[in-house]
């Protein structure tokens, strides 16, 4: 039981990701200020000022990008070169199906961020995390922490870090998390890593029509418990609250949930 404790804590700064809200009654969400924006998981329009803090979101976003200006991918054709510069694309294309141009046009497409890459916008900020850990499926009694996150977008928007802080004393630890969407495989990642360990988790996802569930999937080995799998929905629930829920793969293939966190913007 205390390995699984330290492996509950272990993964908890995960995202982001990355990273629905699942069941055991959403017990991390007890202050009044916060409790009317979470029904069901349902996208809330905060009356408080919903666009205010969306905007703020998205000024963050913006400011941090401006300061780290990322040059765009120079194409071939733009540099010097034999000819009219377009040699190295049709050394590259050889041997495939497609003519320099289009292979040059295939790889610009794969390095521009797109739509998925705007909907992780939403976490760029600074957030209170309230967390809630269960170590069995049988355990009635919760762990609570509390901890901050500082989330920001880099290269141009292509990916999000995440560094959390989390508990006090023993229990505490710091983590950090990098998350974006790999257009080559279509799906969203977070890799995952943290003081009380010296390797990473990885996992992948999609993200529901709405752009505002997303479920990763990802498996780990850890010391003494051999290899386990598990499933995280994160969900927004308006433009100042996100949740991140964490499931475990029991013996029997069925998913217990052992982690809560909710996200709130400072």
């Amino acid at each position: 039981m205390k390995t699984n404790l330290l492996w509950a804590l272990l993964l908890t700064g995960g995202m982001t990701l990355l990273q629905g809200c699942a069941s055991n009654n959403s017990s991390a969400i007890s202050d009044a200020d916060d409790t009317a924006d979470v029904e069901a998981g349902v996208w809330q329009e905060d009356e408080a000022g919903a666009e205010d803090t969306l905007v703020e979101a998205e000024a963050a976003s913006d400011a941090v990008t401006e300061d780290e200006p990322v040059a765009e991918p120079v194409m071939a054709s733009d540099a010097s070169g034999p000819g009219d510069g377009d040699w190295e694309w049709d050394a590259m294309a050889e041997g495939t199906d497609m003519s320099g141009d289009e292979m040059m046009a295939v790889m610009m497409e794969f390095a521009s961020p797109g739509e998925h890459h705007e909907h992780l916008n939403h976490f760029v900020g600074d957030w209170n995390i309230k967390s809630t850990m269960w170590v069995t499926p049988e355990s009635g009694e919760a762990m609570e922490m509390e901890g901050k996150a500082h989330v920001r977008s880099i290269l141009g928007g292509r990916y999000l870090t995440e560094d959390v802080s989390m508990g006090e004393g023993m229990q505490e630890f710091q983590g950090f998390c990098l998350t974006g969407f790999d257009k080559r495989t279509d799906k969203y990642f977070y890799e995952w890593a943290d003081t009380w360990g010296t390797g990473t988790m990885r996992g992948e996802g999609e993200c529901d029509g709405s752009g505002k569930v997303f479920t990763y999937y990802a498996s780990y080995d850890m010391p003494g418990m051999g290899v386990t799998e598990y499933k995280s929905i994160i969900t927004i629930v308006n433009p100042r609250m996100h949740i991140f829920e964490m499931f475990t793969k029991g013996e029997d293939g069925d998913y217990w949930q052992n982690m809560e966190l909710v996200y709130t913007r400072q």
